[in-house]
């Protein structure tokens, strides 16, 4: 029933989970790789997770638009917990590599869950805050 429920949506929160979390870890492995290649690959796939947000949370706005405030509000819960779950395991699981590219493992899950709260707030939010959000999201 979910899943006939949220179909694409679900499946588009899903990877925006991936994308924000990426975003984040990609960042680090741009400004703090020890190679210049890597940095540079880095770079080139964190500008391309850039440009994915958007197109996702535009999607994701549209999808979730007609829903009722009290529904939107159990689907935001449901998608706090499936970020805090997937950073939980890159965090614990990179916890190594992140300390080496300079980052302890709290500062870069604090950093990607406010990455996250805007994308939130604009896919589920109130109208009148998307517009503020999509902004800062987009960046």
């Amino acid at each position: 029933m979910v899943r006939r429920a949220f179909g694409l949506r679900l499946e588009l929160m899903t990877l925006m989970v991936a994308e924000v979390v990426a975003l984040r870890y990609y960042r680090a492995l741009r400004d703090s790789a020890p190679n210049p290649l890597l940095s540079e690959v880095a770079a080139r796939i964190l500008a391309d997770e850039e440009r994915h947000v958007p197109f996702h949370v535009a999607r994701l706005r549209q999808g979730f638009g007609r829903l009722p405030r009290p529904a939107r509000a159990v689907v935001a819960g449901g998608w706090w917990l499936l970020m805090l779950g997937a950073t939980l395991v890159v965090t614990v699981d990179h916890a190594r590599a992140l300390r080496r590219l300079r980052l302890s493992p709290m500062r870069f899950a604090a950093e990607v869950v406010a990455l996250f709260r805007p994308v939130v707030s604009a896919v589920l939010g109130d109208a009148e805050t998307v517009a503020a959000e999509v902004e800062v999201v987009g960046r």
